[in-house]
């Protein structure tokens, strides 16, 4: 997406107040890399961090223990470390199985870090390019997963973002809303009550209205 040019004054400014918004908005295309099949990142700089980073990113998805890409995703998003995460996005690692307890079900990188109130790594990963309403096996968008386990900081930002699907219907027909009613997570059926859009008359495949879900 193309934006205007700014002075270099305005530029320069804007970094310096809205350093995060920046990193955010700051997306570009990405050309291939003529050296390997990875894709080229452009947009963030290198940390002292990134060589090594890159590198656990490789191993870990080549090997057998790609349970381990989540902790590297976490590491880098801590190091605030963009260029390799947006490298693991690019080359589609945050798709992998984060850990096999979840019985097959395809749990990428943005639900588990939505399972665990990680914000700033949710928030990294949706500023590199994963789409904020990312379905796994089971259907659930991260606001279903942040919904269902009371990950109430994740649950206010996904709410901010522009084409967040609040009414979105995983594989059993449940919404957000049914998730959070169903775990009794009183103060995020209040936000999400609170929020434009939000359908309570919609029935999950056993025909039940969230509100049905629990009794508040």
């Amino acid at each position: 997406m193309k934006t205007k040019n700014k002075s270099n004054d305005n530029i320069q400014n804007e970094n310096e107040i809205f350093t995060h918004l920046f990193e955010t908005l700051m997306l570009s295309s990405n050309d291939n890399n003529n050296n390997n099949n990875h894709k080229e990142t452009k947009q963030f700089d290198k940390i002292s961090t990134t060589d090594e980073n890159i590198n656990s990113f490789e191993k870990y998805w080549k090997s057998n223990h790609r349970i381990n890409i989540y902790p590297t995703f976490s590491k880098c998003s801590q190091e605030r470390d963009l260029y390799s995460i947006k490298f693991a996005v690019d080359n589609r690692y945050h798709e992998t199985i984060t850990h096999s307890y979840f019985w097959g079900t395809n749990f990428p990188i943005i639900h588990y870090a939505a399972k665990l109130n990680n914000l700033t790594l949710v928030q990294d990963l949706i500023s590199c390019g994963v789409d904020l309403n990312m379905r796994n096996d089971d259907h659930s968008t991260p606001l279903h997963i942040a919904c269902y386990y009371n990950s109430i900081d994740v649950v206010k930002f996904l709410l901010s973002l522009d084409g967040i699907d609040i009414n979105a219907q995983d594989n059993y027909g449940n919404t957000p809303l049914h998730d959070a009613t169903s775990r009794n997570n009183r103060e995020i059926v209040e936000i999400l009550l609170g929020f434009r859009g939000i359908d309570t008359k919609i029935k999950n495949n056993r025909g039940k209205t969230p509100m049905l879900m629990k009794e508040f």
